[in-house]
C-alpha cells in the first residue's frame, strides 16, 4: 500500500505531534473550559500564521486533552474556520450546522435576537456550547461588538476560543473584545531542531512510510529543512514535501539508468 500524504492542507486532529509549547496552549485551553465560566466567557489563541493555531483548535475539539464536567458528560464544541459574517448570518450558520432552527423571532434580522438565539442552543451557564472559531481575524468589527456589549462576562452559556494572528488588524479585534477580559494564549515559540526532527519522523511513520524511506531524513537533512524554515510547521511541511517529491522524481531516472547499463553489459 502506498504512503499517505504525511502533510495535508487540510489540517487533522491525528496528525498532532505534541510538543512542550503546543502542550502548554491546549492546557490553558482545558483550564479555562473546566473552569465553569468564572473568569471569562472568552479565550484567544494568536499565532503567526503557520504556526499551527487550525491544528490546535481541531485537537482542542476533539477532546485532546478531553474537556469534560466532573459528571462526565462532554462539554459542546462546534468548529467553525472562519468567522468573517455578521452575528446574524454567524446564528443562522450555526443553526444549520445542529440542524437547528432559530426558536427566537427576528433572529435573521436583529443582533440582539441572533444573540439571544445563540445562547439558547446552550443548555445554561453549566452546560455551555463553545464556538471554536478559527481565522477570527476574519470577524466584522461591529460582530466583534455586538459580542463584546452582549456577552456576559463570566458564566455564559455561549463561550468561544478564537484563534488569530498577530497584526494590526487583530489588535482592533483584540481591543473591541477587552471588556471581557479574554484568557490569552500566544503560540510563540517555534520548533527547534530537535522538535522538528521528532516532528517529520513522526508524521512520515503515521503517513506509512518505511524505515527506509525515513532514514532519508537523516540529521543533516533535517538541519536544512529546520533552517529553510525556521521552525514553523507550515514551512517544513512545504519543505519537507519538496524533498519527498525529488525523491520520487529521480527514482525512475535511477531505475532507468540501472536498466541502460545492464543493457550495455550483454
Amino acid at each position: 500500500m502506498a504512503p499517505r500524504a504525511p502533510f495535508p492542507e487540510t489540517a487533522n486532529a491525528a496528525a498532532y505531534v505534541p510538543r512542550e509549547a503546543t502542550e502548554a496552549r491546549l492546557r490553558e485551553l482545558r483550564d479555562w473550559s473546566e473552569g465553569d465560566g468564572i473568569g471569562s466567557t472568552l479565550a484567544l489563541l494568536i499565532a503567526d500564521p503557520g504556526m499551527g493555531k487550525t491544528q490546535l483548535l481541531r485537537v482542542f475539539e476533539s477532546g485532546r486533552p478531553a474537556w469534560r464536567r466532573g459528571s462526565g458528560q462532554a462539554r459542546r464544541g462546534l468548529f467553525l474556520p472562519h468567522a468573517g459574517l455578521s452575528i446574524m448570518d454567524l446564528c443562522e450558520w450555526v443553526h444549520g450546522l445542529m440542524e437547528r432552527e432559530p426558536g427566537i423571532p427576528d433572529a435573521r434580522d436583529h443582533p440582539v435576537a441572533a444573540l439571544a438565539a445563540l445562547f439558547a442552543l446552550a443548555g445554561g451557564p453549566d452546560d455551555p456550547l463553545f464556538l471554536l472559531v478559527d481565522d477570527a481575524d476574519s470577524m466584522p468589527l461591529e460582530t466583534a461588538r455586538v459580542l463584546a456589549q452582549g456577552l456576559p462576562r463570566e458564566r455564559s452559556p455561549l463561550r468561544f476560543v478564537l484563534a488569530m494572528g498577530n497584526d494590526a488588524r487583530a489588535s482592533r479585534l483584540r481591543a473591541i473584545l477587552e471588556p471581557l477580559h479574554p484568557v490569552v494564549g500566544a503560540l510563540r515559540d517555534p520548533l527547534d531542531e530537535h522538535e522538528t526532527a521528532i516532528y517529520l519522523r513522526t508524521r512520515l511513520a503515521r503517513a506509512g512510510f518505511d524505515s527506509a524511506e525515513i532514514a532519508r531524513f537523516d540529521r543533516e537533512r533535517i538541519r536544512q529543512i529546520h533552517a529553510l524554515a525556521g521552525g514553523v510547521p507550515r514551512r517544513i511541511h512545504q519543505a519537507a514535501t519538496a524533498v519527498l517529491e525529488s525523491e520520487r522524481d529521480r527514482l525512475p531516472v535511477a531505475a532507468g539508468s540501472e536498466r541502460d547499463r545492464r543493457g550495455r553489459s550483454c
